[in-house]
């Protein structure tokens, strides 16, 4: 996240060309790319972790929420 802040800092600072403006947004997008992957993998692994729970256990954690 603070390489993708760093790109839009530069980006938004007016002091850059053109031609690095649109390396900086092609980063950009290919660490929300990474970031989003990232996100989906820890997703399943919390979604076979919670099916792997015994009935039970997951009984008593949904009354808690």
């Amino acid at each position: 996240m603070i390489e993708a802040e760093a790109c839009i800092n530069k980006m938004e600072s007016d002091e850059v060309p053109l031609s690095e403006s649109l390396a900086l947004y092609k980063r950009g997008l290919e660490l929300i790319n990474f970031c989003d992957l990232e996100l989906k993998e820890a997703q399943k692994e919390i979604t076979r972790l919670d099916n792997a729970l015994p009935k039970e256990s997951s009984d008593l954690r949904n009354k808690k929420s």
